[in-house]
């Protein structure tokens, strides 16, 4: 990876999320992805989430990157780990998970 597309990694994407599972409101949070790992996304929330809960992402990754190609990309994820707060939001590590996104 050279260091644009380094670069471009870190910028904030910006990112809606709705969580899936029993209880679940179907509410759309949009927030911004920090940035982006090999197995995930960093992401900031104002909604408090659970480590375990799961997410369907939907976000547009900017030009440039290998993902860049698609206009928008929708992903199952999950809450790995909870991190320090960001701008007083709340901020996640989420990781992929391997199963289609509702419709």
């Amino acid at each position: 990876m050279n260091s644009e597309q380094s670069l471009l990694r870190q910028l904030p994407i910006p990112l809606a999320f709705s969580c899936l599972g029993l209880g679940s409101d179907r509410f759309e949070f949009v927030t911004q992805a920090l940035s982006i790992l090999p197995d995930g996304f960093v992401i900031t929330s104002r909604r408090k989430l659970r480590i375990g809960d799961f997410l369907c992402l939907r976000l547009r990754m900017p030009p440039g990157t290998p993902e860049g190609c698609f206009s928008e990309i929708r992903r199952t994820a999950r809450v790995m780990a909870e991190l320090p707060p960001q701008d007083r939001n709340f901020c996640y590590r989420v990781g992929y998970e391997f199963m289609p996104p509702p419709a």
